[in-house]
């Protein structure tokens, strides 16, 4: 197991989470009324990004496509520069989300849009950036837990644009008290998730597996970040469609991890789990029912991350690779 010093790991953004999440929670919520009030009713909303932010804005569409009748697309940047929505005008709205501000093709797809006169928000670090520039408008976060930080914005950007209901109204005062269950989480789940990481170390890769809200969590997890920060090969799998194909593979010693959620497409997963316990000896579960229950279903992609990023970050360590170790990403190999 490679031995390192927490404080010095990049990956690891525990130290900040609670303190960075309580700050926005003061901060986003003024900015993004302000902006959005010019813009308060486009005939489409499309978020654009790469990476983790790209599953954030998942995250926030189906919060969006649940609570109301406006149309609302995440899309890769780049599959956005490359063939452009029909339905991109002036009248649509583009949230851009990029960590650095300089990835290209989160750039590109402002560019592109502004080209066709939509009004771009920009969700990023630094308001000195370019896509800070660029954009219409922006709103610089100057964070570093950005699963937390974009889920945040992107949910606040989705609820600034639905009907108030009594379900939202819940949500929005249950929000405020993400510092407080984010560290209660930090000071139960860190070992827990490094006896599962210790298991799963001896396996050459894993399927994760989810649906509903949880499903973007599943797939940053499962294909970002253990592709890219741990150096294992992963997959991401919808257990919504799990039994049209992918039960085959299933033998005793296929790995898996399943994320189970508390919205009405747990049972979705729920029966998919079922079905690979009963063929494989590999199998690890994060229930939310079981981590952190009796909140709003749509808390639960906020809260299970945190014992994610505990596995993930152990995981790496008993595979021996530094997380933050690059043989070609952020330009060291040509792409």
């Amino acid at each position: 197991m490679l031995q390192l010093n927490k404080a010095e790991v990049d990956f690891l953004v525990t130290d900040t989470m609670c303190e960075e999440v309580r700050r926005l929670l003061v901060e986003s919520p003024p900015r993004i009324e302000e902006v959005l009030r010019g813009h308060s009713n486009p005939n489409a909303v499309y978020f654009v990004a790469c990476g983790s932010p790209l599953s954030a804005c998942e995250t926030a569409v189906g919060l969006l496509q649940k609570n109301s009748g406006l149309p609302a697309f995440a899309m890769s940047a780049a599959e956005f520069a490359a063939q452009p929505p029909f339905g991109l005008s002036e009248h649509s709205l583009v949230v851009a989300v990029s960590h650095s501000g300089t990835t290209q093709e989160v750039l590109d797809a402002i560019l592109l849009a502004r080209q066709r006169g939509a009004y771009t928000f920009a969700i990023t670090n630094r308001s000195s950036s370019p896509l800070a520039q660029i954009s219409t408008s922006s709103f610089a976060y100057n964070g570093e837990c950005i699963w937390e930080i974009h889920l945040l914005l992107t949910y606040y950007i989705a609820l600034a644009l639905c009907p108030e209901t009594t379900n939202l109204h819940r949500l929005k005062e249950e929000l405020k008290l993400l510092p407080k269950l984010l560290n209660q989480l930090l000071q139960t789940w860190e070992e827990p998730a490094r006896r599962l990481a210790e298991t799963a170390s001896q396996w050459p890769g894993m399927y994760s597996i989810s649906a509903g809200n949880c499903w973007p969590l599943a797939y940053k997890e499962g294909v970002i970040t253990l592709m890219e920060f741990v150096w294992t090969h992963g997959c991401a799998l919808s257990a919504a469609e799990f039994r049209h194909g992918p039960l085959e593979m299933t033998e005793s010693t296929t790995p898996y991890l399943f994320l189970i959620g508390n919205d009405t497409s747990a049972e979705l997963t729920r029966r998919a789990y079922r079905f690979v316990t009963q063929h494989s000896q590999r199998v690890l579960l994060f229930d939310i029912n079981e981590i952190l229950p009796g909140y709003h279903v749509d808390l639960t992609p906020f809260l299970l991350f945190v014992p994610l990023e505990f596995f993930f970050y152990y995981l790496s360590l008993y595979k021996n690779h530094h997380p933050d170790q690059r043989r070609y990403y952020g330009g060291l190999q040509p792409y």
